[in-house]
């Protein structure tokens, strides 16, 4: 059974090779993660981690990421407000060097 099953995923992949328009390929590696997405779910594999399965970014845009997540800029005194209320053992600004 091994032997069949290997000489399937052989032709298949010599079918592949043969694939010479972009689109086709997009569909085969659709079909192929959602494949490994449904085998990941049944093997109690993190689904929030799906989305990551090809789109990853190359290159990150911080303003892109802040408008995606609705970020807010934080004023000094709001930082200083928050600081107040923390009570740090340490001095802030110790503690911000050793952010760096």
């Amino acid at each position: 059974m091994t032997t069949t099953l290997d000489n399937r995923k052989q032709r298949l992949i010599q079918e592949i090779l043969k694939l010479e328009r972009e689109d086709d390929v997009s569909k085969v590696e659709a079909q192929v993660e959602a494949i490994q997405i449904e085998k990941n779910r049944s093997n109690g594999a993190m689904p929030d981690l799906d989305f990551y399965t090809g789109n990853i970014e190359e290159k990150v845009d911080i303003e892109k990421i802040s408008k995606e997540q609705n970020v807010q800029k934080l004023s000094m005194k709001e930082l200083n407000d928050m600081i107040e209320v923390a009570d740090f053992q340490e001095d802030i600004n110790d503690l911000l060097l050793a952010l760096k």
